[in-house]
This record gives structure tokens, C-alpha cells and sequence, in this order.
């Protein structure tokens, strides 16, 4: 029957969107009452209640700094037209706030009705992803500048990908910034193709392992250092 494909229908977009942590909003925004589909409610460990929520609902669950949202539904209540971007925290039950975007979009109904109907994701673990790159970046940032000697990284394709500002003085240039993406050979104060011919032509010790062996090169100012290549896989 009719009500039978509704209900499995109903019951397989719900299944979907609880896998993806997800959740729809549907915001009368002449009322302000909202309407969270159950997945929004599991999504942050709440039992779904049927009811639709209110603006003071939200603001009770919304974290301090996101006060702005409810802004931005009445300039597009206003508008009459519009679409919404934006990354809140929400108060979870187990009392952790969780980082949700959302994405949605002034629908007018029959009536003359605004709804601002959406999506909503939980990007939390991807936000703590994003703070740990971040962080090892950093991390490794530090480690590389406090390397007393000169040191650069060039990928397989010899495109600098990490120097230090001891690297970057033999090019003159005072941020590393300024020189990474861009081609090893051009940049690299000395013949690239020896010190790879160098390290193809390493022995290895009884582990399989190159054993480094320093080069000396020279610079046309007549400066003169050693270079220690290594290859990494």
C-alpha cells in the first residue's frame, strides 16, 4: 500500500543518514519551531521525541560562540531567499560538544510558508583530524628548524617540500615559505643530479640500508660544504 512505501521509504532515509551522521532540519522561520528528523537526534544521543524544537531548545544545546545563528535565519527570513553555511558546536548528551555543519536552503511552501530546509553533518572527528595535522605540522616545523645544519626535502619529483632558514640562506631568501612547490633543481644551491647519482651509487649495509656517504660540494662564491644525501620510502 501507499503507507507501507512511505514507512519503508521513511525508514531506509532514516537508516542512511544515521550511518552517515547525519541529520535533516526543517526551520519554519515565521515561527521559529524546528524540526529535527530522528538521525539528528541520535546523532547527538538524544531519544528522538517527535516534538519540534524551539528557538530556546536550540539555544539550550548551542555552544556560546555560535549565537549568530539564529541571526542568520531571520536575515534570510527577511530575504525571503537565501541559503545557509554554517559550522556550530552542539552540546551532546554525554555533555562533549560535537561540531556539526550545516547546509541548507529558504524553501517557500504552499501559503506563502519560509522554511529553511537542510542538512546537517557531524564533522567532529574531521575537525580533530584537521587540529592533529595541524599540530604535527607545527611539530614538525620545529624540528626542522632546529637543525644547526642546512636542511631541505624534495619529493620524488624534486619539488621542495620542507626547508630550514639554513637551506634558505644559501638562497638568500628569508622565508621557507617562499620557496616550496617549486622546482629542487632551480633552487637547490648545489648539482642535484650528482648527489642523486651519489646515492644511487651508495652500498648498502647488511640490513639492505644505503650507507651515507658525505659529498663535498662547492658553491660559485666559492663557499664549500658537505652534503649528506639520504633517500626515504
Amino acid at each position: 500500500t501507499a503507507t507501507e512505501r512511505s514507512t519503508t521509504a521513511h525508514l531506509r532515509l532514516e537508516t542512511a543518514l544515521n550511518r552517515g551522521r547525519s541529520g535533516l532540519w526543517d526551520w519554519a522561520l515565521e515561527t521559529g519551531q524546528i524540526d529535527w528528523s530522528n538521525s539528528m537526534f541520535n546523532m547527538l544521543g538524544y531519544a528522538p521525541s517527535g516534538d519540534v524544537l524551539s528557538i530556546d531548545d536550540l539555544d539550550a544545546i548551542l555552544h556560546p560562540s555560535n549565537t549568530d545563528l539564529a541571526l542568520k535565519a531571520r536575515a534570510l527570513r527577511k530575504a525571503r531567499k537565501g541559503q545557509l553555511e554554517a559550522t556550530v558546536r552542539l552540546l551532546h548528551a554525554n555533555g562533549q560538544w560535537r561540531w556539526i555543519h550545516l547546509h541548507a536552503e529558504v524553501i517557500r511552501l504552499p501559503g506563502a510558508k519560509l522554511r529553511l530546509i537542510g542538512a546537517a553533518n557531524d564533522i567532529t572527528e574531521r575537525r580533530r583530524f584537521e587540529r592533529k595535522t595541524t599540530e604535527a605540522n607545527r611539530h614538525l616545523r620545529e624540528s626542522i628548524e632546529a637543525v644547526s645544519d642546512a636542511f631541505a626535502l624534495w619529493d620524488s619529483k624534486g619539488t621542495l617540500v620542507a626547508s630550514n632558514d639554513g637551506f634558505n640562506r644559501f638562497k638568500a631568501l628569508s622565508r621557507s615559505g617562499d620557496l616550496h612547490g617549486n622546482d629542487g633543481n632551480a633552487l637547490c644551491p648545489f648539482d642535484m643530479e650528482l648527489c642523486a647519482a651519489h646515492l644511487l651509487s651508495n652500498e648498502t649495509n647488511e640490513d639492505g640500508l644505503p650507507i651515507e656517504k658525505p659529498l663535498i660540494c662547492g658553491l660559485p662564491d666559492d663557499r664549500w660544504f658537505q652534503v649528506t644525501v639520504r633517500s626515504t620510502y
